[in-house]
């Protein structure tokens, strides 16, 4: 009978201790369980900060894709003389006289150059502070092959949203626009 009373006891004691372990084991899951939820929380959060981060980037290349594509046909325009088609894709602050172009605030002026010239964007950006304005800068250098001339010069071109329709406001060579602080 002692045997059986010391072998219940250890039997007891063993399915005591089995339990506890097991418990014990179920706590540290459900810690862990705990951890991975709050980190795929914290993942999901940085997911999300991310996407909208692609999707604001997306926004702006397509809207530099119209832009350029904008200026380009400013820049076939001023060439062939259609001041009305400039004057229908910028705002009033621009004015167009001849080949020229005139930013009427700031009495900047702007005209193609002689020659045969190459035109690229360099980079371009929108406001973060205020969306409703864009400025992309322009590389434009002669053909080698007809000139001499070495100089590399920047054009900006001020773009504002107005009534919904992205217009040009401003045009000027090396930052030369006294409204604005690029550096």
């Amino acid at each position: 009978m002692k045997k059986y009373i010391i072998v219940s006891v250890i039997g007891v004691l063993l399915i005591v201790l089995a339990g506890y372990s097991v418990y014990s084991r179920m706590a540290s899951y459900e810690a862990v369980l705990d951890t991975f939820q709050e980190q795929q929380g914290e993942l999901e959060q940085e997911l999300q900060t991310a996407k909208d981060q692609i999707d604001m980037l997306t926004q702006d290349i397509t809207l530099r894709n119209i832009l350029d594509d904008r200026f380009y046909r400013v820049l076939r325009m001023l060439k062939d003389g259609d001041a009305e088609g400039i004057n229908q894709l910028s705002t009033d602050n621009i004015v167009v006289q001849g080949n020229k172009i005139l930013n009427n605030k700031q009495q900047i002026e702007f005209k193609l150059p002689r020659g045969n010239y190459f035109f690229r964007q360099r980079c371009f950006g929108v406001d973060q502070s205020n969306k409703t304005i864009f400025t992309a800068c322009y590389e434009f250098y002669p053909d080698m092959r007809y000139s001499n001339i070495e100089k590399i010069l920047e054009l900006y071109v001020d773009y504002h949203q107005v009534d919904g329709e992205w217009k040009i406001y401003a045009i000027y060579l090396d930052g030369l626009n006294p409204e604005v602080d690029r550096y």
